[in-house]
Protein backbone atom coordinates (compact mmCIF):
# COMPACT_ATOMS: atom_id res chain seq x y z
CA UNK A 1 0.00 0.00 0.00
CA UNK A 2 1.49 3.43 -0.65
CA UNK A 3 1.91 6.32 1.46
CA UNK A 4 -1.41 8.52 -0.39
CA UNK A 5 -3.60 4.89 -0.20
CA UNK A 6 -2.33 4.88 3.64
CA UNK A 7 -3.49 8.65 3.63
CA UNK A 8 -6.83 8.16 2.13
CA UNK A 9 -7.62 4.82 4.74
CA UNK A 10 -7.20 6.89 7.60
CA UNK A 11 -9.02 9.87 6.36
CA UNK A 12 -11.87 7.85 5.53
CA UNK A 13 -11.76 5.96 8.61
CA UNK A 14 -11.44 9.74 10.54
CA UNK A 15 -14.00 10.70 8.60
CA UNK A 16 -16.67 7.58 9.30
CA UNK A 17 -16.32 7.63 13.23
CA UNK A 18 -16.90 11.51 13.21
CA UNK A 19 -19.83 10.59 11.91
CA UNK A 20 -20.50 7.85 13.89
CA UNK A 21 -19.83 10.12 16.67
CA UNK A 22 -21.94 13.25 15.78
CA UNK A 23 -24.82 10.64 15.05
CA UNK A 24 -24.63 9.57 18.44
CA UNK A 25 -24.40 13.17 20.26
CA UNK A 26 -27.56 13.92 17.82
CA UNK A 27 -29.40 11.00 19.00
CA UNK A 28 -28.24 11.84 22.81
CA UNK A 29 -29.15 15.27 22.45
CA UNK A 30 -32.92 13.99 20.55
CA UNK A 31 -33.28 11.83 23.38
CA UNK A 32 -32.97 14.49 26.42
CA UNK A 33 -35.08 17.00 24.60
CA UNK A 34 -38.06 14.36 24.35
CA UNK A 35 -37.45 13.78 27.97
CA UNK A 36 -37.26 17.41 28.52
CA UNK A 37 -34.34 17.75 30.05
CA UNK A 38 -32.20 20.96 29.24
CA UNK A 39 -29.38 22.40 30.67
CA UNK A 40 -31.42 24.77 32.50
CA UNK A 41 -33.66 22.01 33.91
CA UNK A 42 -30.63 20.28 35.51
CA UNK A 43 -28.92 23.71 37.12
CA UNK A 44 -32.67 23.96 38.43
CA UNK A 45 -32.27 20.53 40.36
CA UNK A 46 -29.25 20.89 41.37
CA UNK A 47 -30.38 24.80 42.89
CA UNK A 48 -33.10 22.32 44.57
CA UNK A 49 -30.89 19.38 45.89
CA UNK A 50 -28.36 22.16 47.16
CA UNK A 51 -31.43 24.02 49.14
CA UNK A 52 -32.34 20.57 50.57
CA UNK A 53 -28.78 19.52 51.62
CA UNK A 54 -28.14 23.35 53.39
CA UNK A 55 -31.51 22.73 55.20
CA UNK A 56 -30.51 19.35 56.13
CA UNK A 57 -27.04 20.27 57.07
CA UNK A 58 -28.89 23.22 59.26
CA UNK A 59 -31.51 20.57 61.09
CA UNK A 60 -28.50 18.86 62.06
CA UNK A 61 -26.34 21.39 63.50
CA UNK A 62 -29.43 22.08 65.43
CA UNK A 63 -30.09 18.98 66.72
CA UNK A 64 -25.83 18.80 67.15
CA UNK A 65 -26.86 21.90 69.56
CA UNK A 66 -29.70 20.64 71.50
CA UNK A 67 -28.32 17.30 72.25
CA UNK A 68 -25.22 19.34 73.82
CA UNK A 69 -27.48 21.42 76.04
CA UNK A 70 -29.50 18.73 76.85
CA UNK A 71 -25.86 16.83 78.27
CA UNK A 72 -24.49 19.67 79.64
Amino acid sequence: MDDNSKISNFFNKAVKAGKTAKDAIDKTKKAAADAGITGESILDAAKKTKDVLVKTGTGAVEVGKTVSEVTQ
